[in-house]
């Protein structure tokens, strides 16, 4: 690899860069409460935040301190500096050892790992050797170049941090905003009722899996509380047969019916939509079948998404809080005229399409200060990034002496 170098530029590979020490294979039997964490990639990566924790001895490569370089290299490629206290590294972790500067390598394998997550994202394995992770080729600048892209990047990269951190602040708020907004909608002077009063609620059922009488050749709509994280529900990924409706629990509820997630510690549970088409529904679902006379269904949706939170805390149960159909029963609904429900249903529509809007071009500048990141690294290991200057040392000298 003659070709395509800067001057004073070489090429090396990642193992002549450095020493990259794989964590220890700890098992569930290790796992403790008393003393140092374990990092696993769930804590680098976010995805986990409970540690589990060591009390004994360990090989000092598997020791990692604050400030200490960390790459995953299984199921997710990413590059870490430690910032936690004393730990020990599980398996599929790397602790970087460096023969050069570290703030220099940090970034390298920045870009070296996107590079090859690239490379393997989509052919079905996030996933690399250590042999290949140490044969990477890299093209390595002068020592004192290096420094200059430490700083160039790290410039760049606090500039994009702080339109980062606005744009989720934005994002945040945008979120959140609809439910307040909406909430403003709804008088207390208002007429209520219990929603018994005005409305047959009901659940369904999940025939049983095993018996394909139920399932076999379906053409009746069977839907799961999963769908109502849609405002309104327009298909469904599973049919019954009609032995099952004539032979289990399981009910056919008209279009227009408001289902109500009742089961789930996830974001689900209490979350209400239409549903838009005739169909039946499994047990985790309150099915809201109103007196049309009384109540719009878009506005019965709408107040119980604004209820959203107070109708979680009415969740009972231990591990699994669950909504009841007691509990969906016994709610006050306000019931102002039809025309104002219908008025309350059109504002909110257009409350939640324009917070979408803004989500989107939040989405749009977060997916852009990525590509300026990557952008940014390819420039600065392309010797695009900053000048060179007529006095650096050559790398060679630094690759002769390392």
């Amino acid at each position: 690899m003659t070709t395509d170098l800067p001057p004073g530029w070489v090429w090396a590979t990642l193992g002549d860069l450095g020493r990259y020490h794989n964590g220890r294979a700890f098992k569930s039997a290790d796992w403790g409460e008393a003393g140092r964490p374990i990092i696993r990639i769930q804590n680098l990566t976010g995805s986990g935040s409970k540690y589990n924790h060591f009390d004994g001895q360990v090989d000092p490569r598997h020791v990692v301190s604050r400030g200490d370089l960390l790459v995953s290299w299984a199921a997710t490629l990413g590059v870490y500096v430690w910032r936690g206290p004393e730990a020990v590294l599980n398996q599929h972790i790397f602790k970087v050892e460096s023969h050069i500067s570290p703030q220099f390598h940090r970034w390298l394998l920045e870009s070296v790992v996107t590079d090859l997550y690239r490379q393997s994202h989509g052919s079905g394995m996030v996933h690399i050797t250590k042999k290949k992770f140490e044969q990477t080729p890299v093209r390595l600048p002068p020592p004192a170049e290096q420094g200059r892209i430490v700083t160039a990047i790290e410039e760049h990269f606090s500039r994009l941090d702080a339109i980062e951190a606005g744009v989720a602040a934005v994002q945040a708020k945008c979120t959140a905003l609809p439910s307040i907004a909406m909430a403003q909608l709804f008088s207390p002077e208002w007429p209520t009722s219990r929603l018994d009063a005005v409305a047959h609620v009901g659940s369904g059922a999940t025939p049983k899996r095993s018996e394909g009488k139920y399932w076999s050749h379906g053409t009746i709509p069977w839907v799961t509380s999963g769908a109502v994280n849609e405002l309104s529900i327009w298909s469904a990924e599973e049919f019954i047969s009609e032995r099952a409706l004539a032979e289990t629990s399981v009910k056919l509820w008209p279009a227009g019916t408001v289902l109500m997630a009742m089961y789930g510690e996830g974001k689900t549970r209490g979350r209400a939509a239409v549903l838009e088409f005739e169909s039946t529904c499994n047990q985790a679902c309150a099915a809201i079948n109103f007196d049309r006379s009384l109540l719009d269904g878009r506005f019965l949706r709408t107040f119980l998404n604004v209820q959203y939170e107070t109708n979680r805390r009415l969740s009972s149960g231990g591990v699994q809080p669950n909504l009841n159909l007691g509990l969906v029963k016994a709610m006050e609904i306000p019931i102002p005229c039809l025309e104002t429900q219908a008025s309350v249903a059109n504002q909110a529509h257009e409350i939640v399409s324009a917070s979408d809007e803004l989500l989107d071009v939040c989405r749009t500048a977060r997916q852009r200060v990525s590509a300026l990141r990557r952008s940014i690294l390819a420039d600065a290991f392309a010797g695009r990034l900053v000048p060179r200057q007529p006095h650096d040392y050559s790398a060679s000298d630094l690759m002769a002496s390392a």
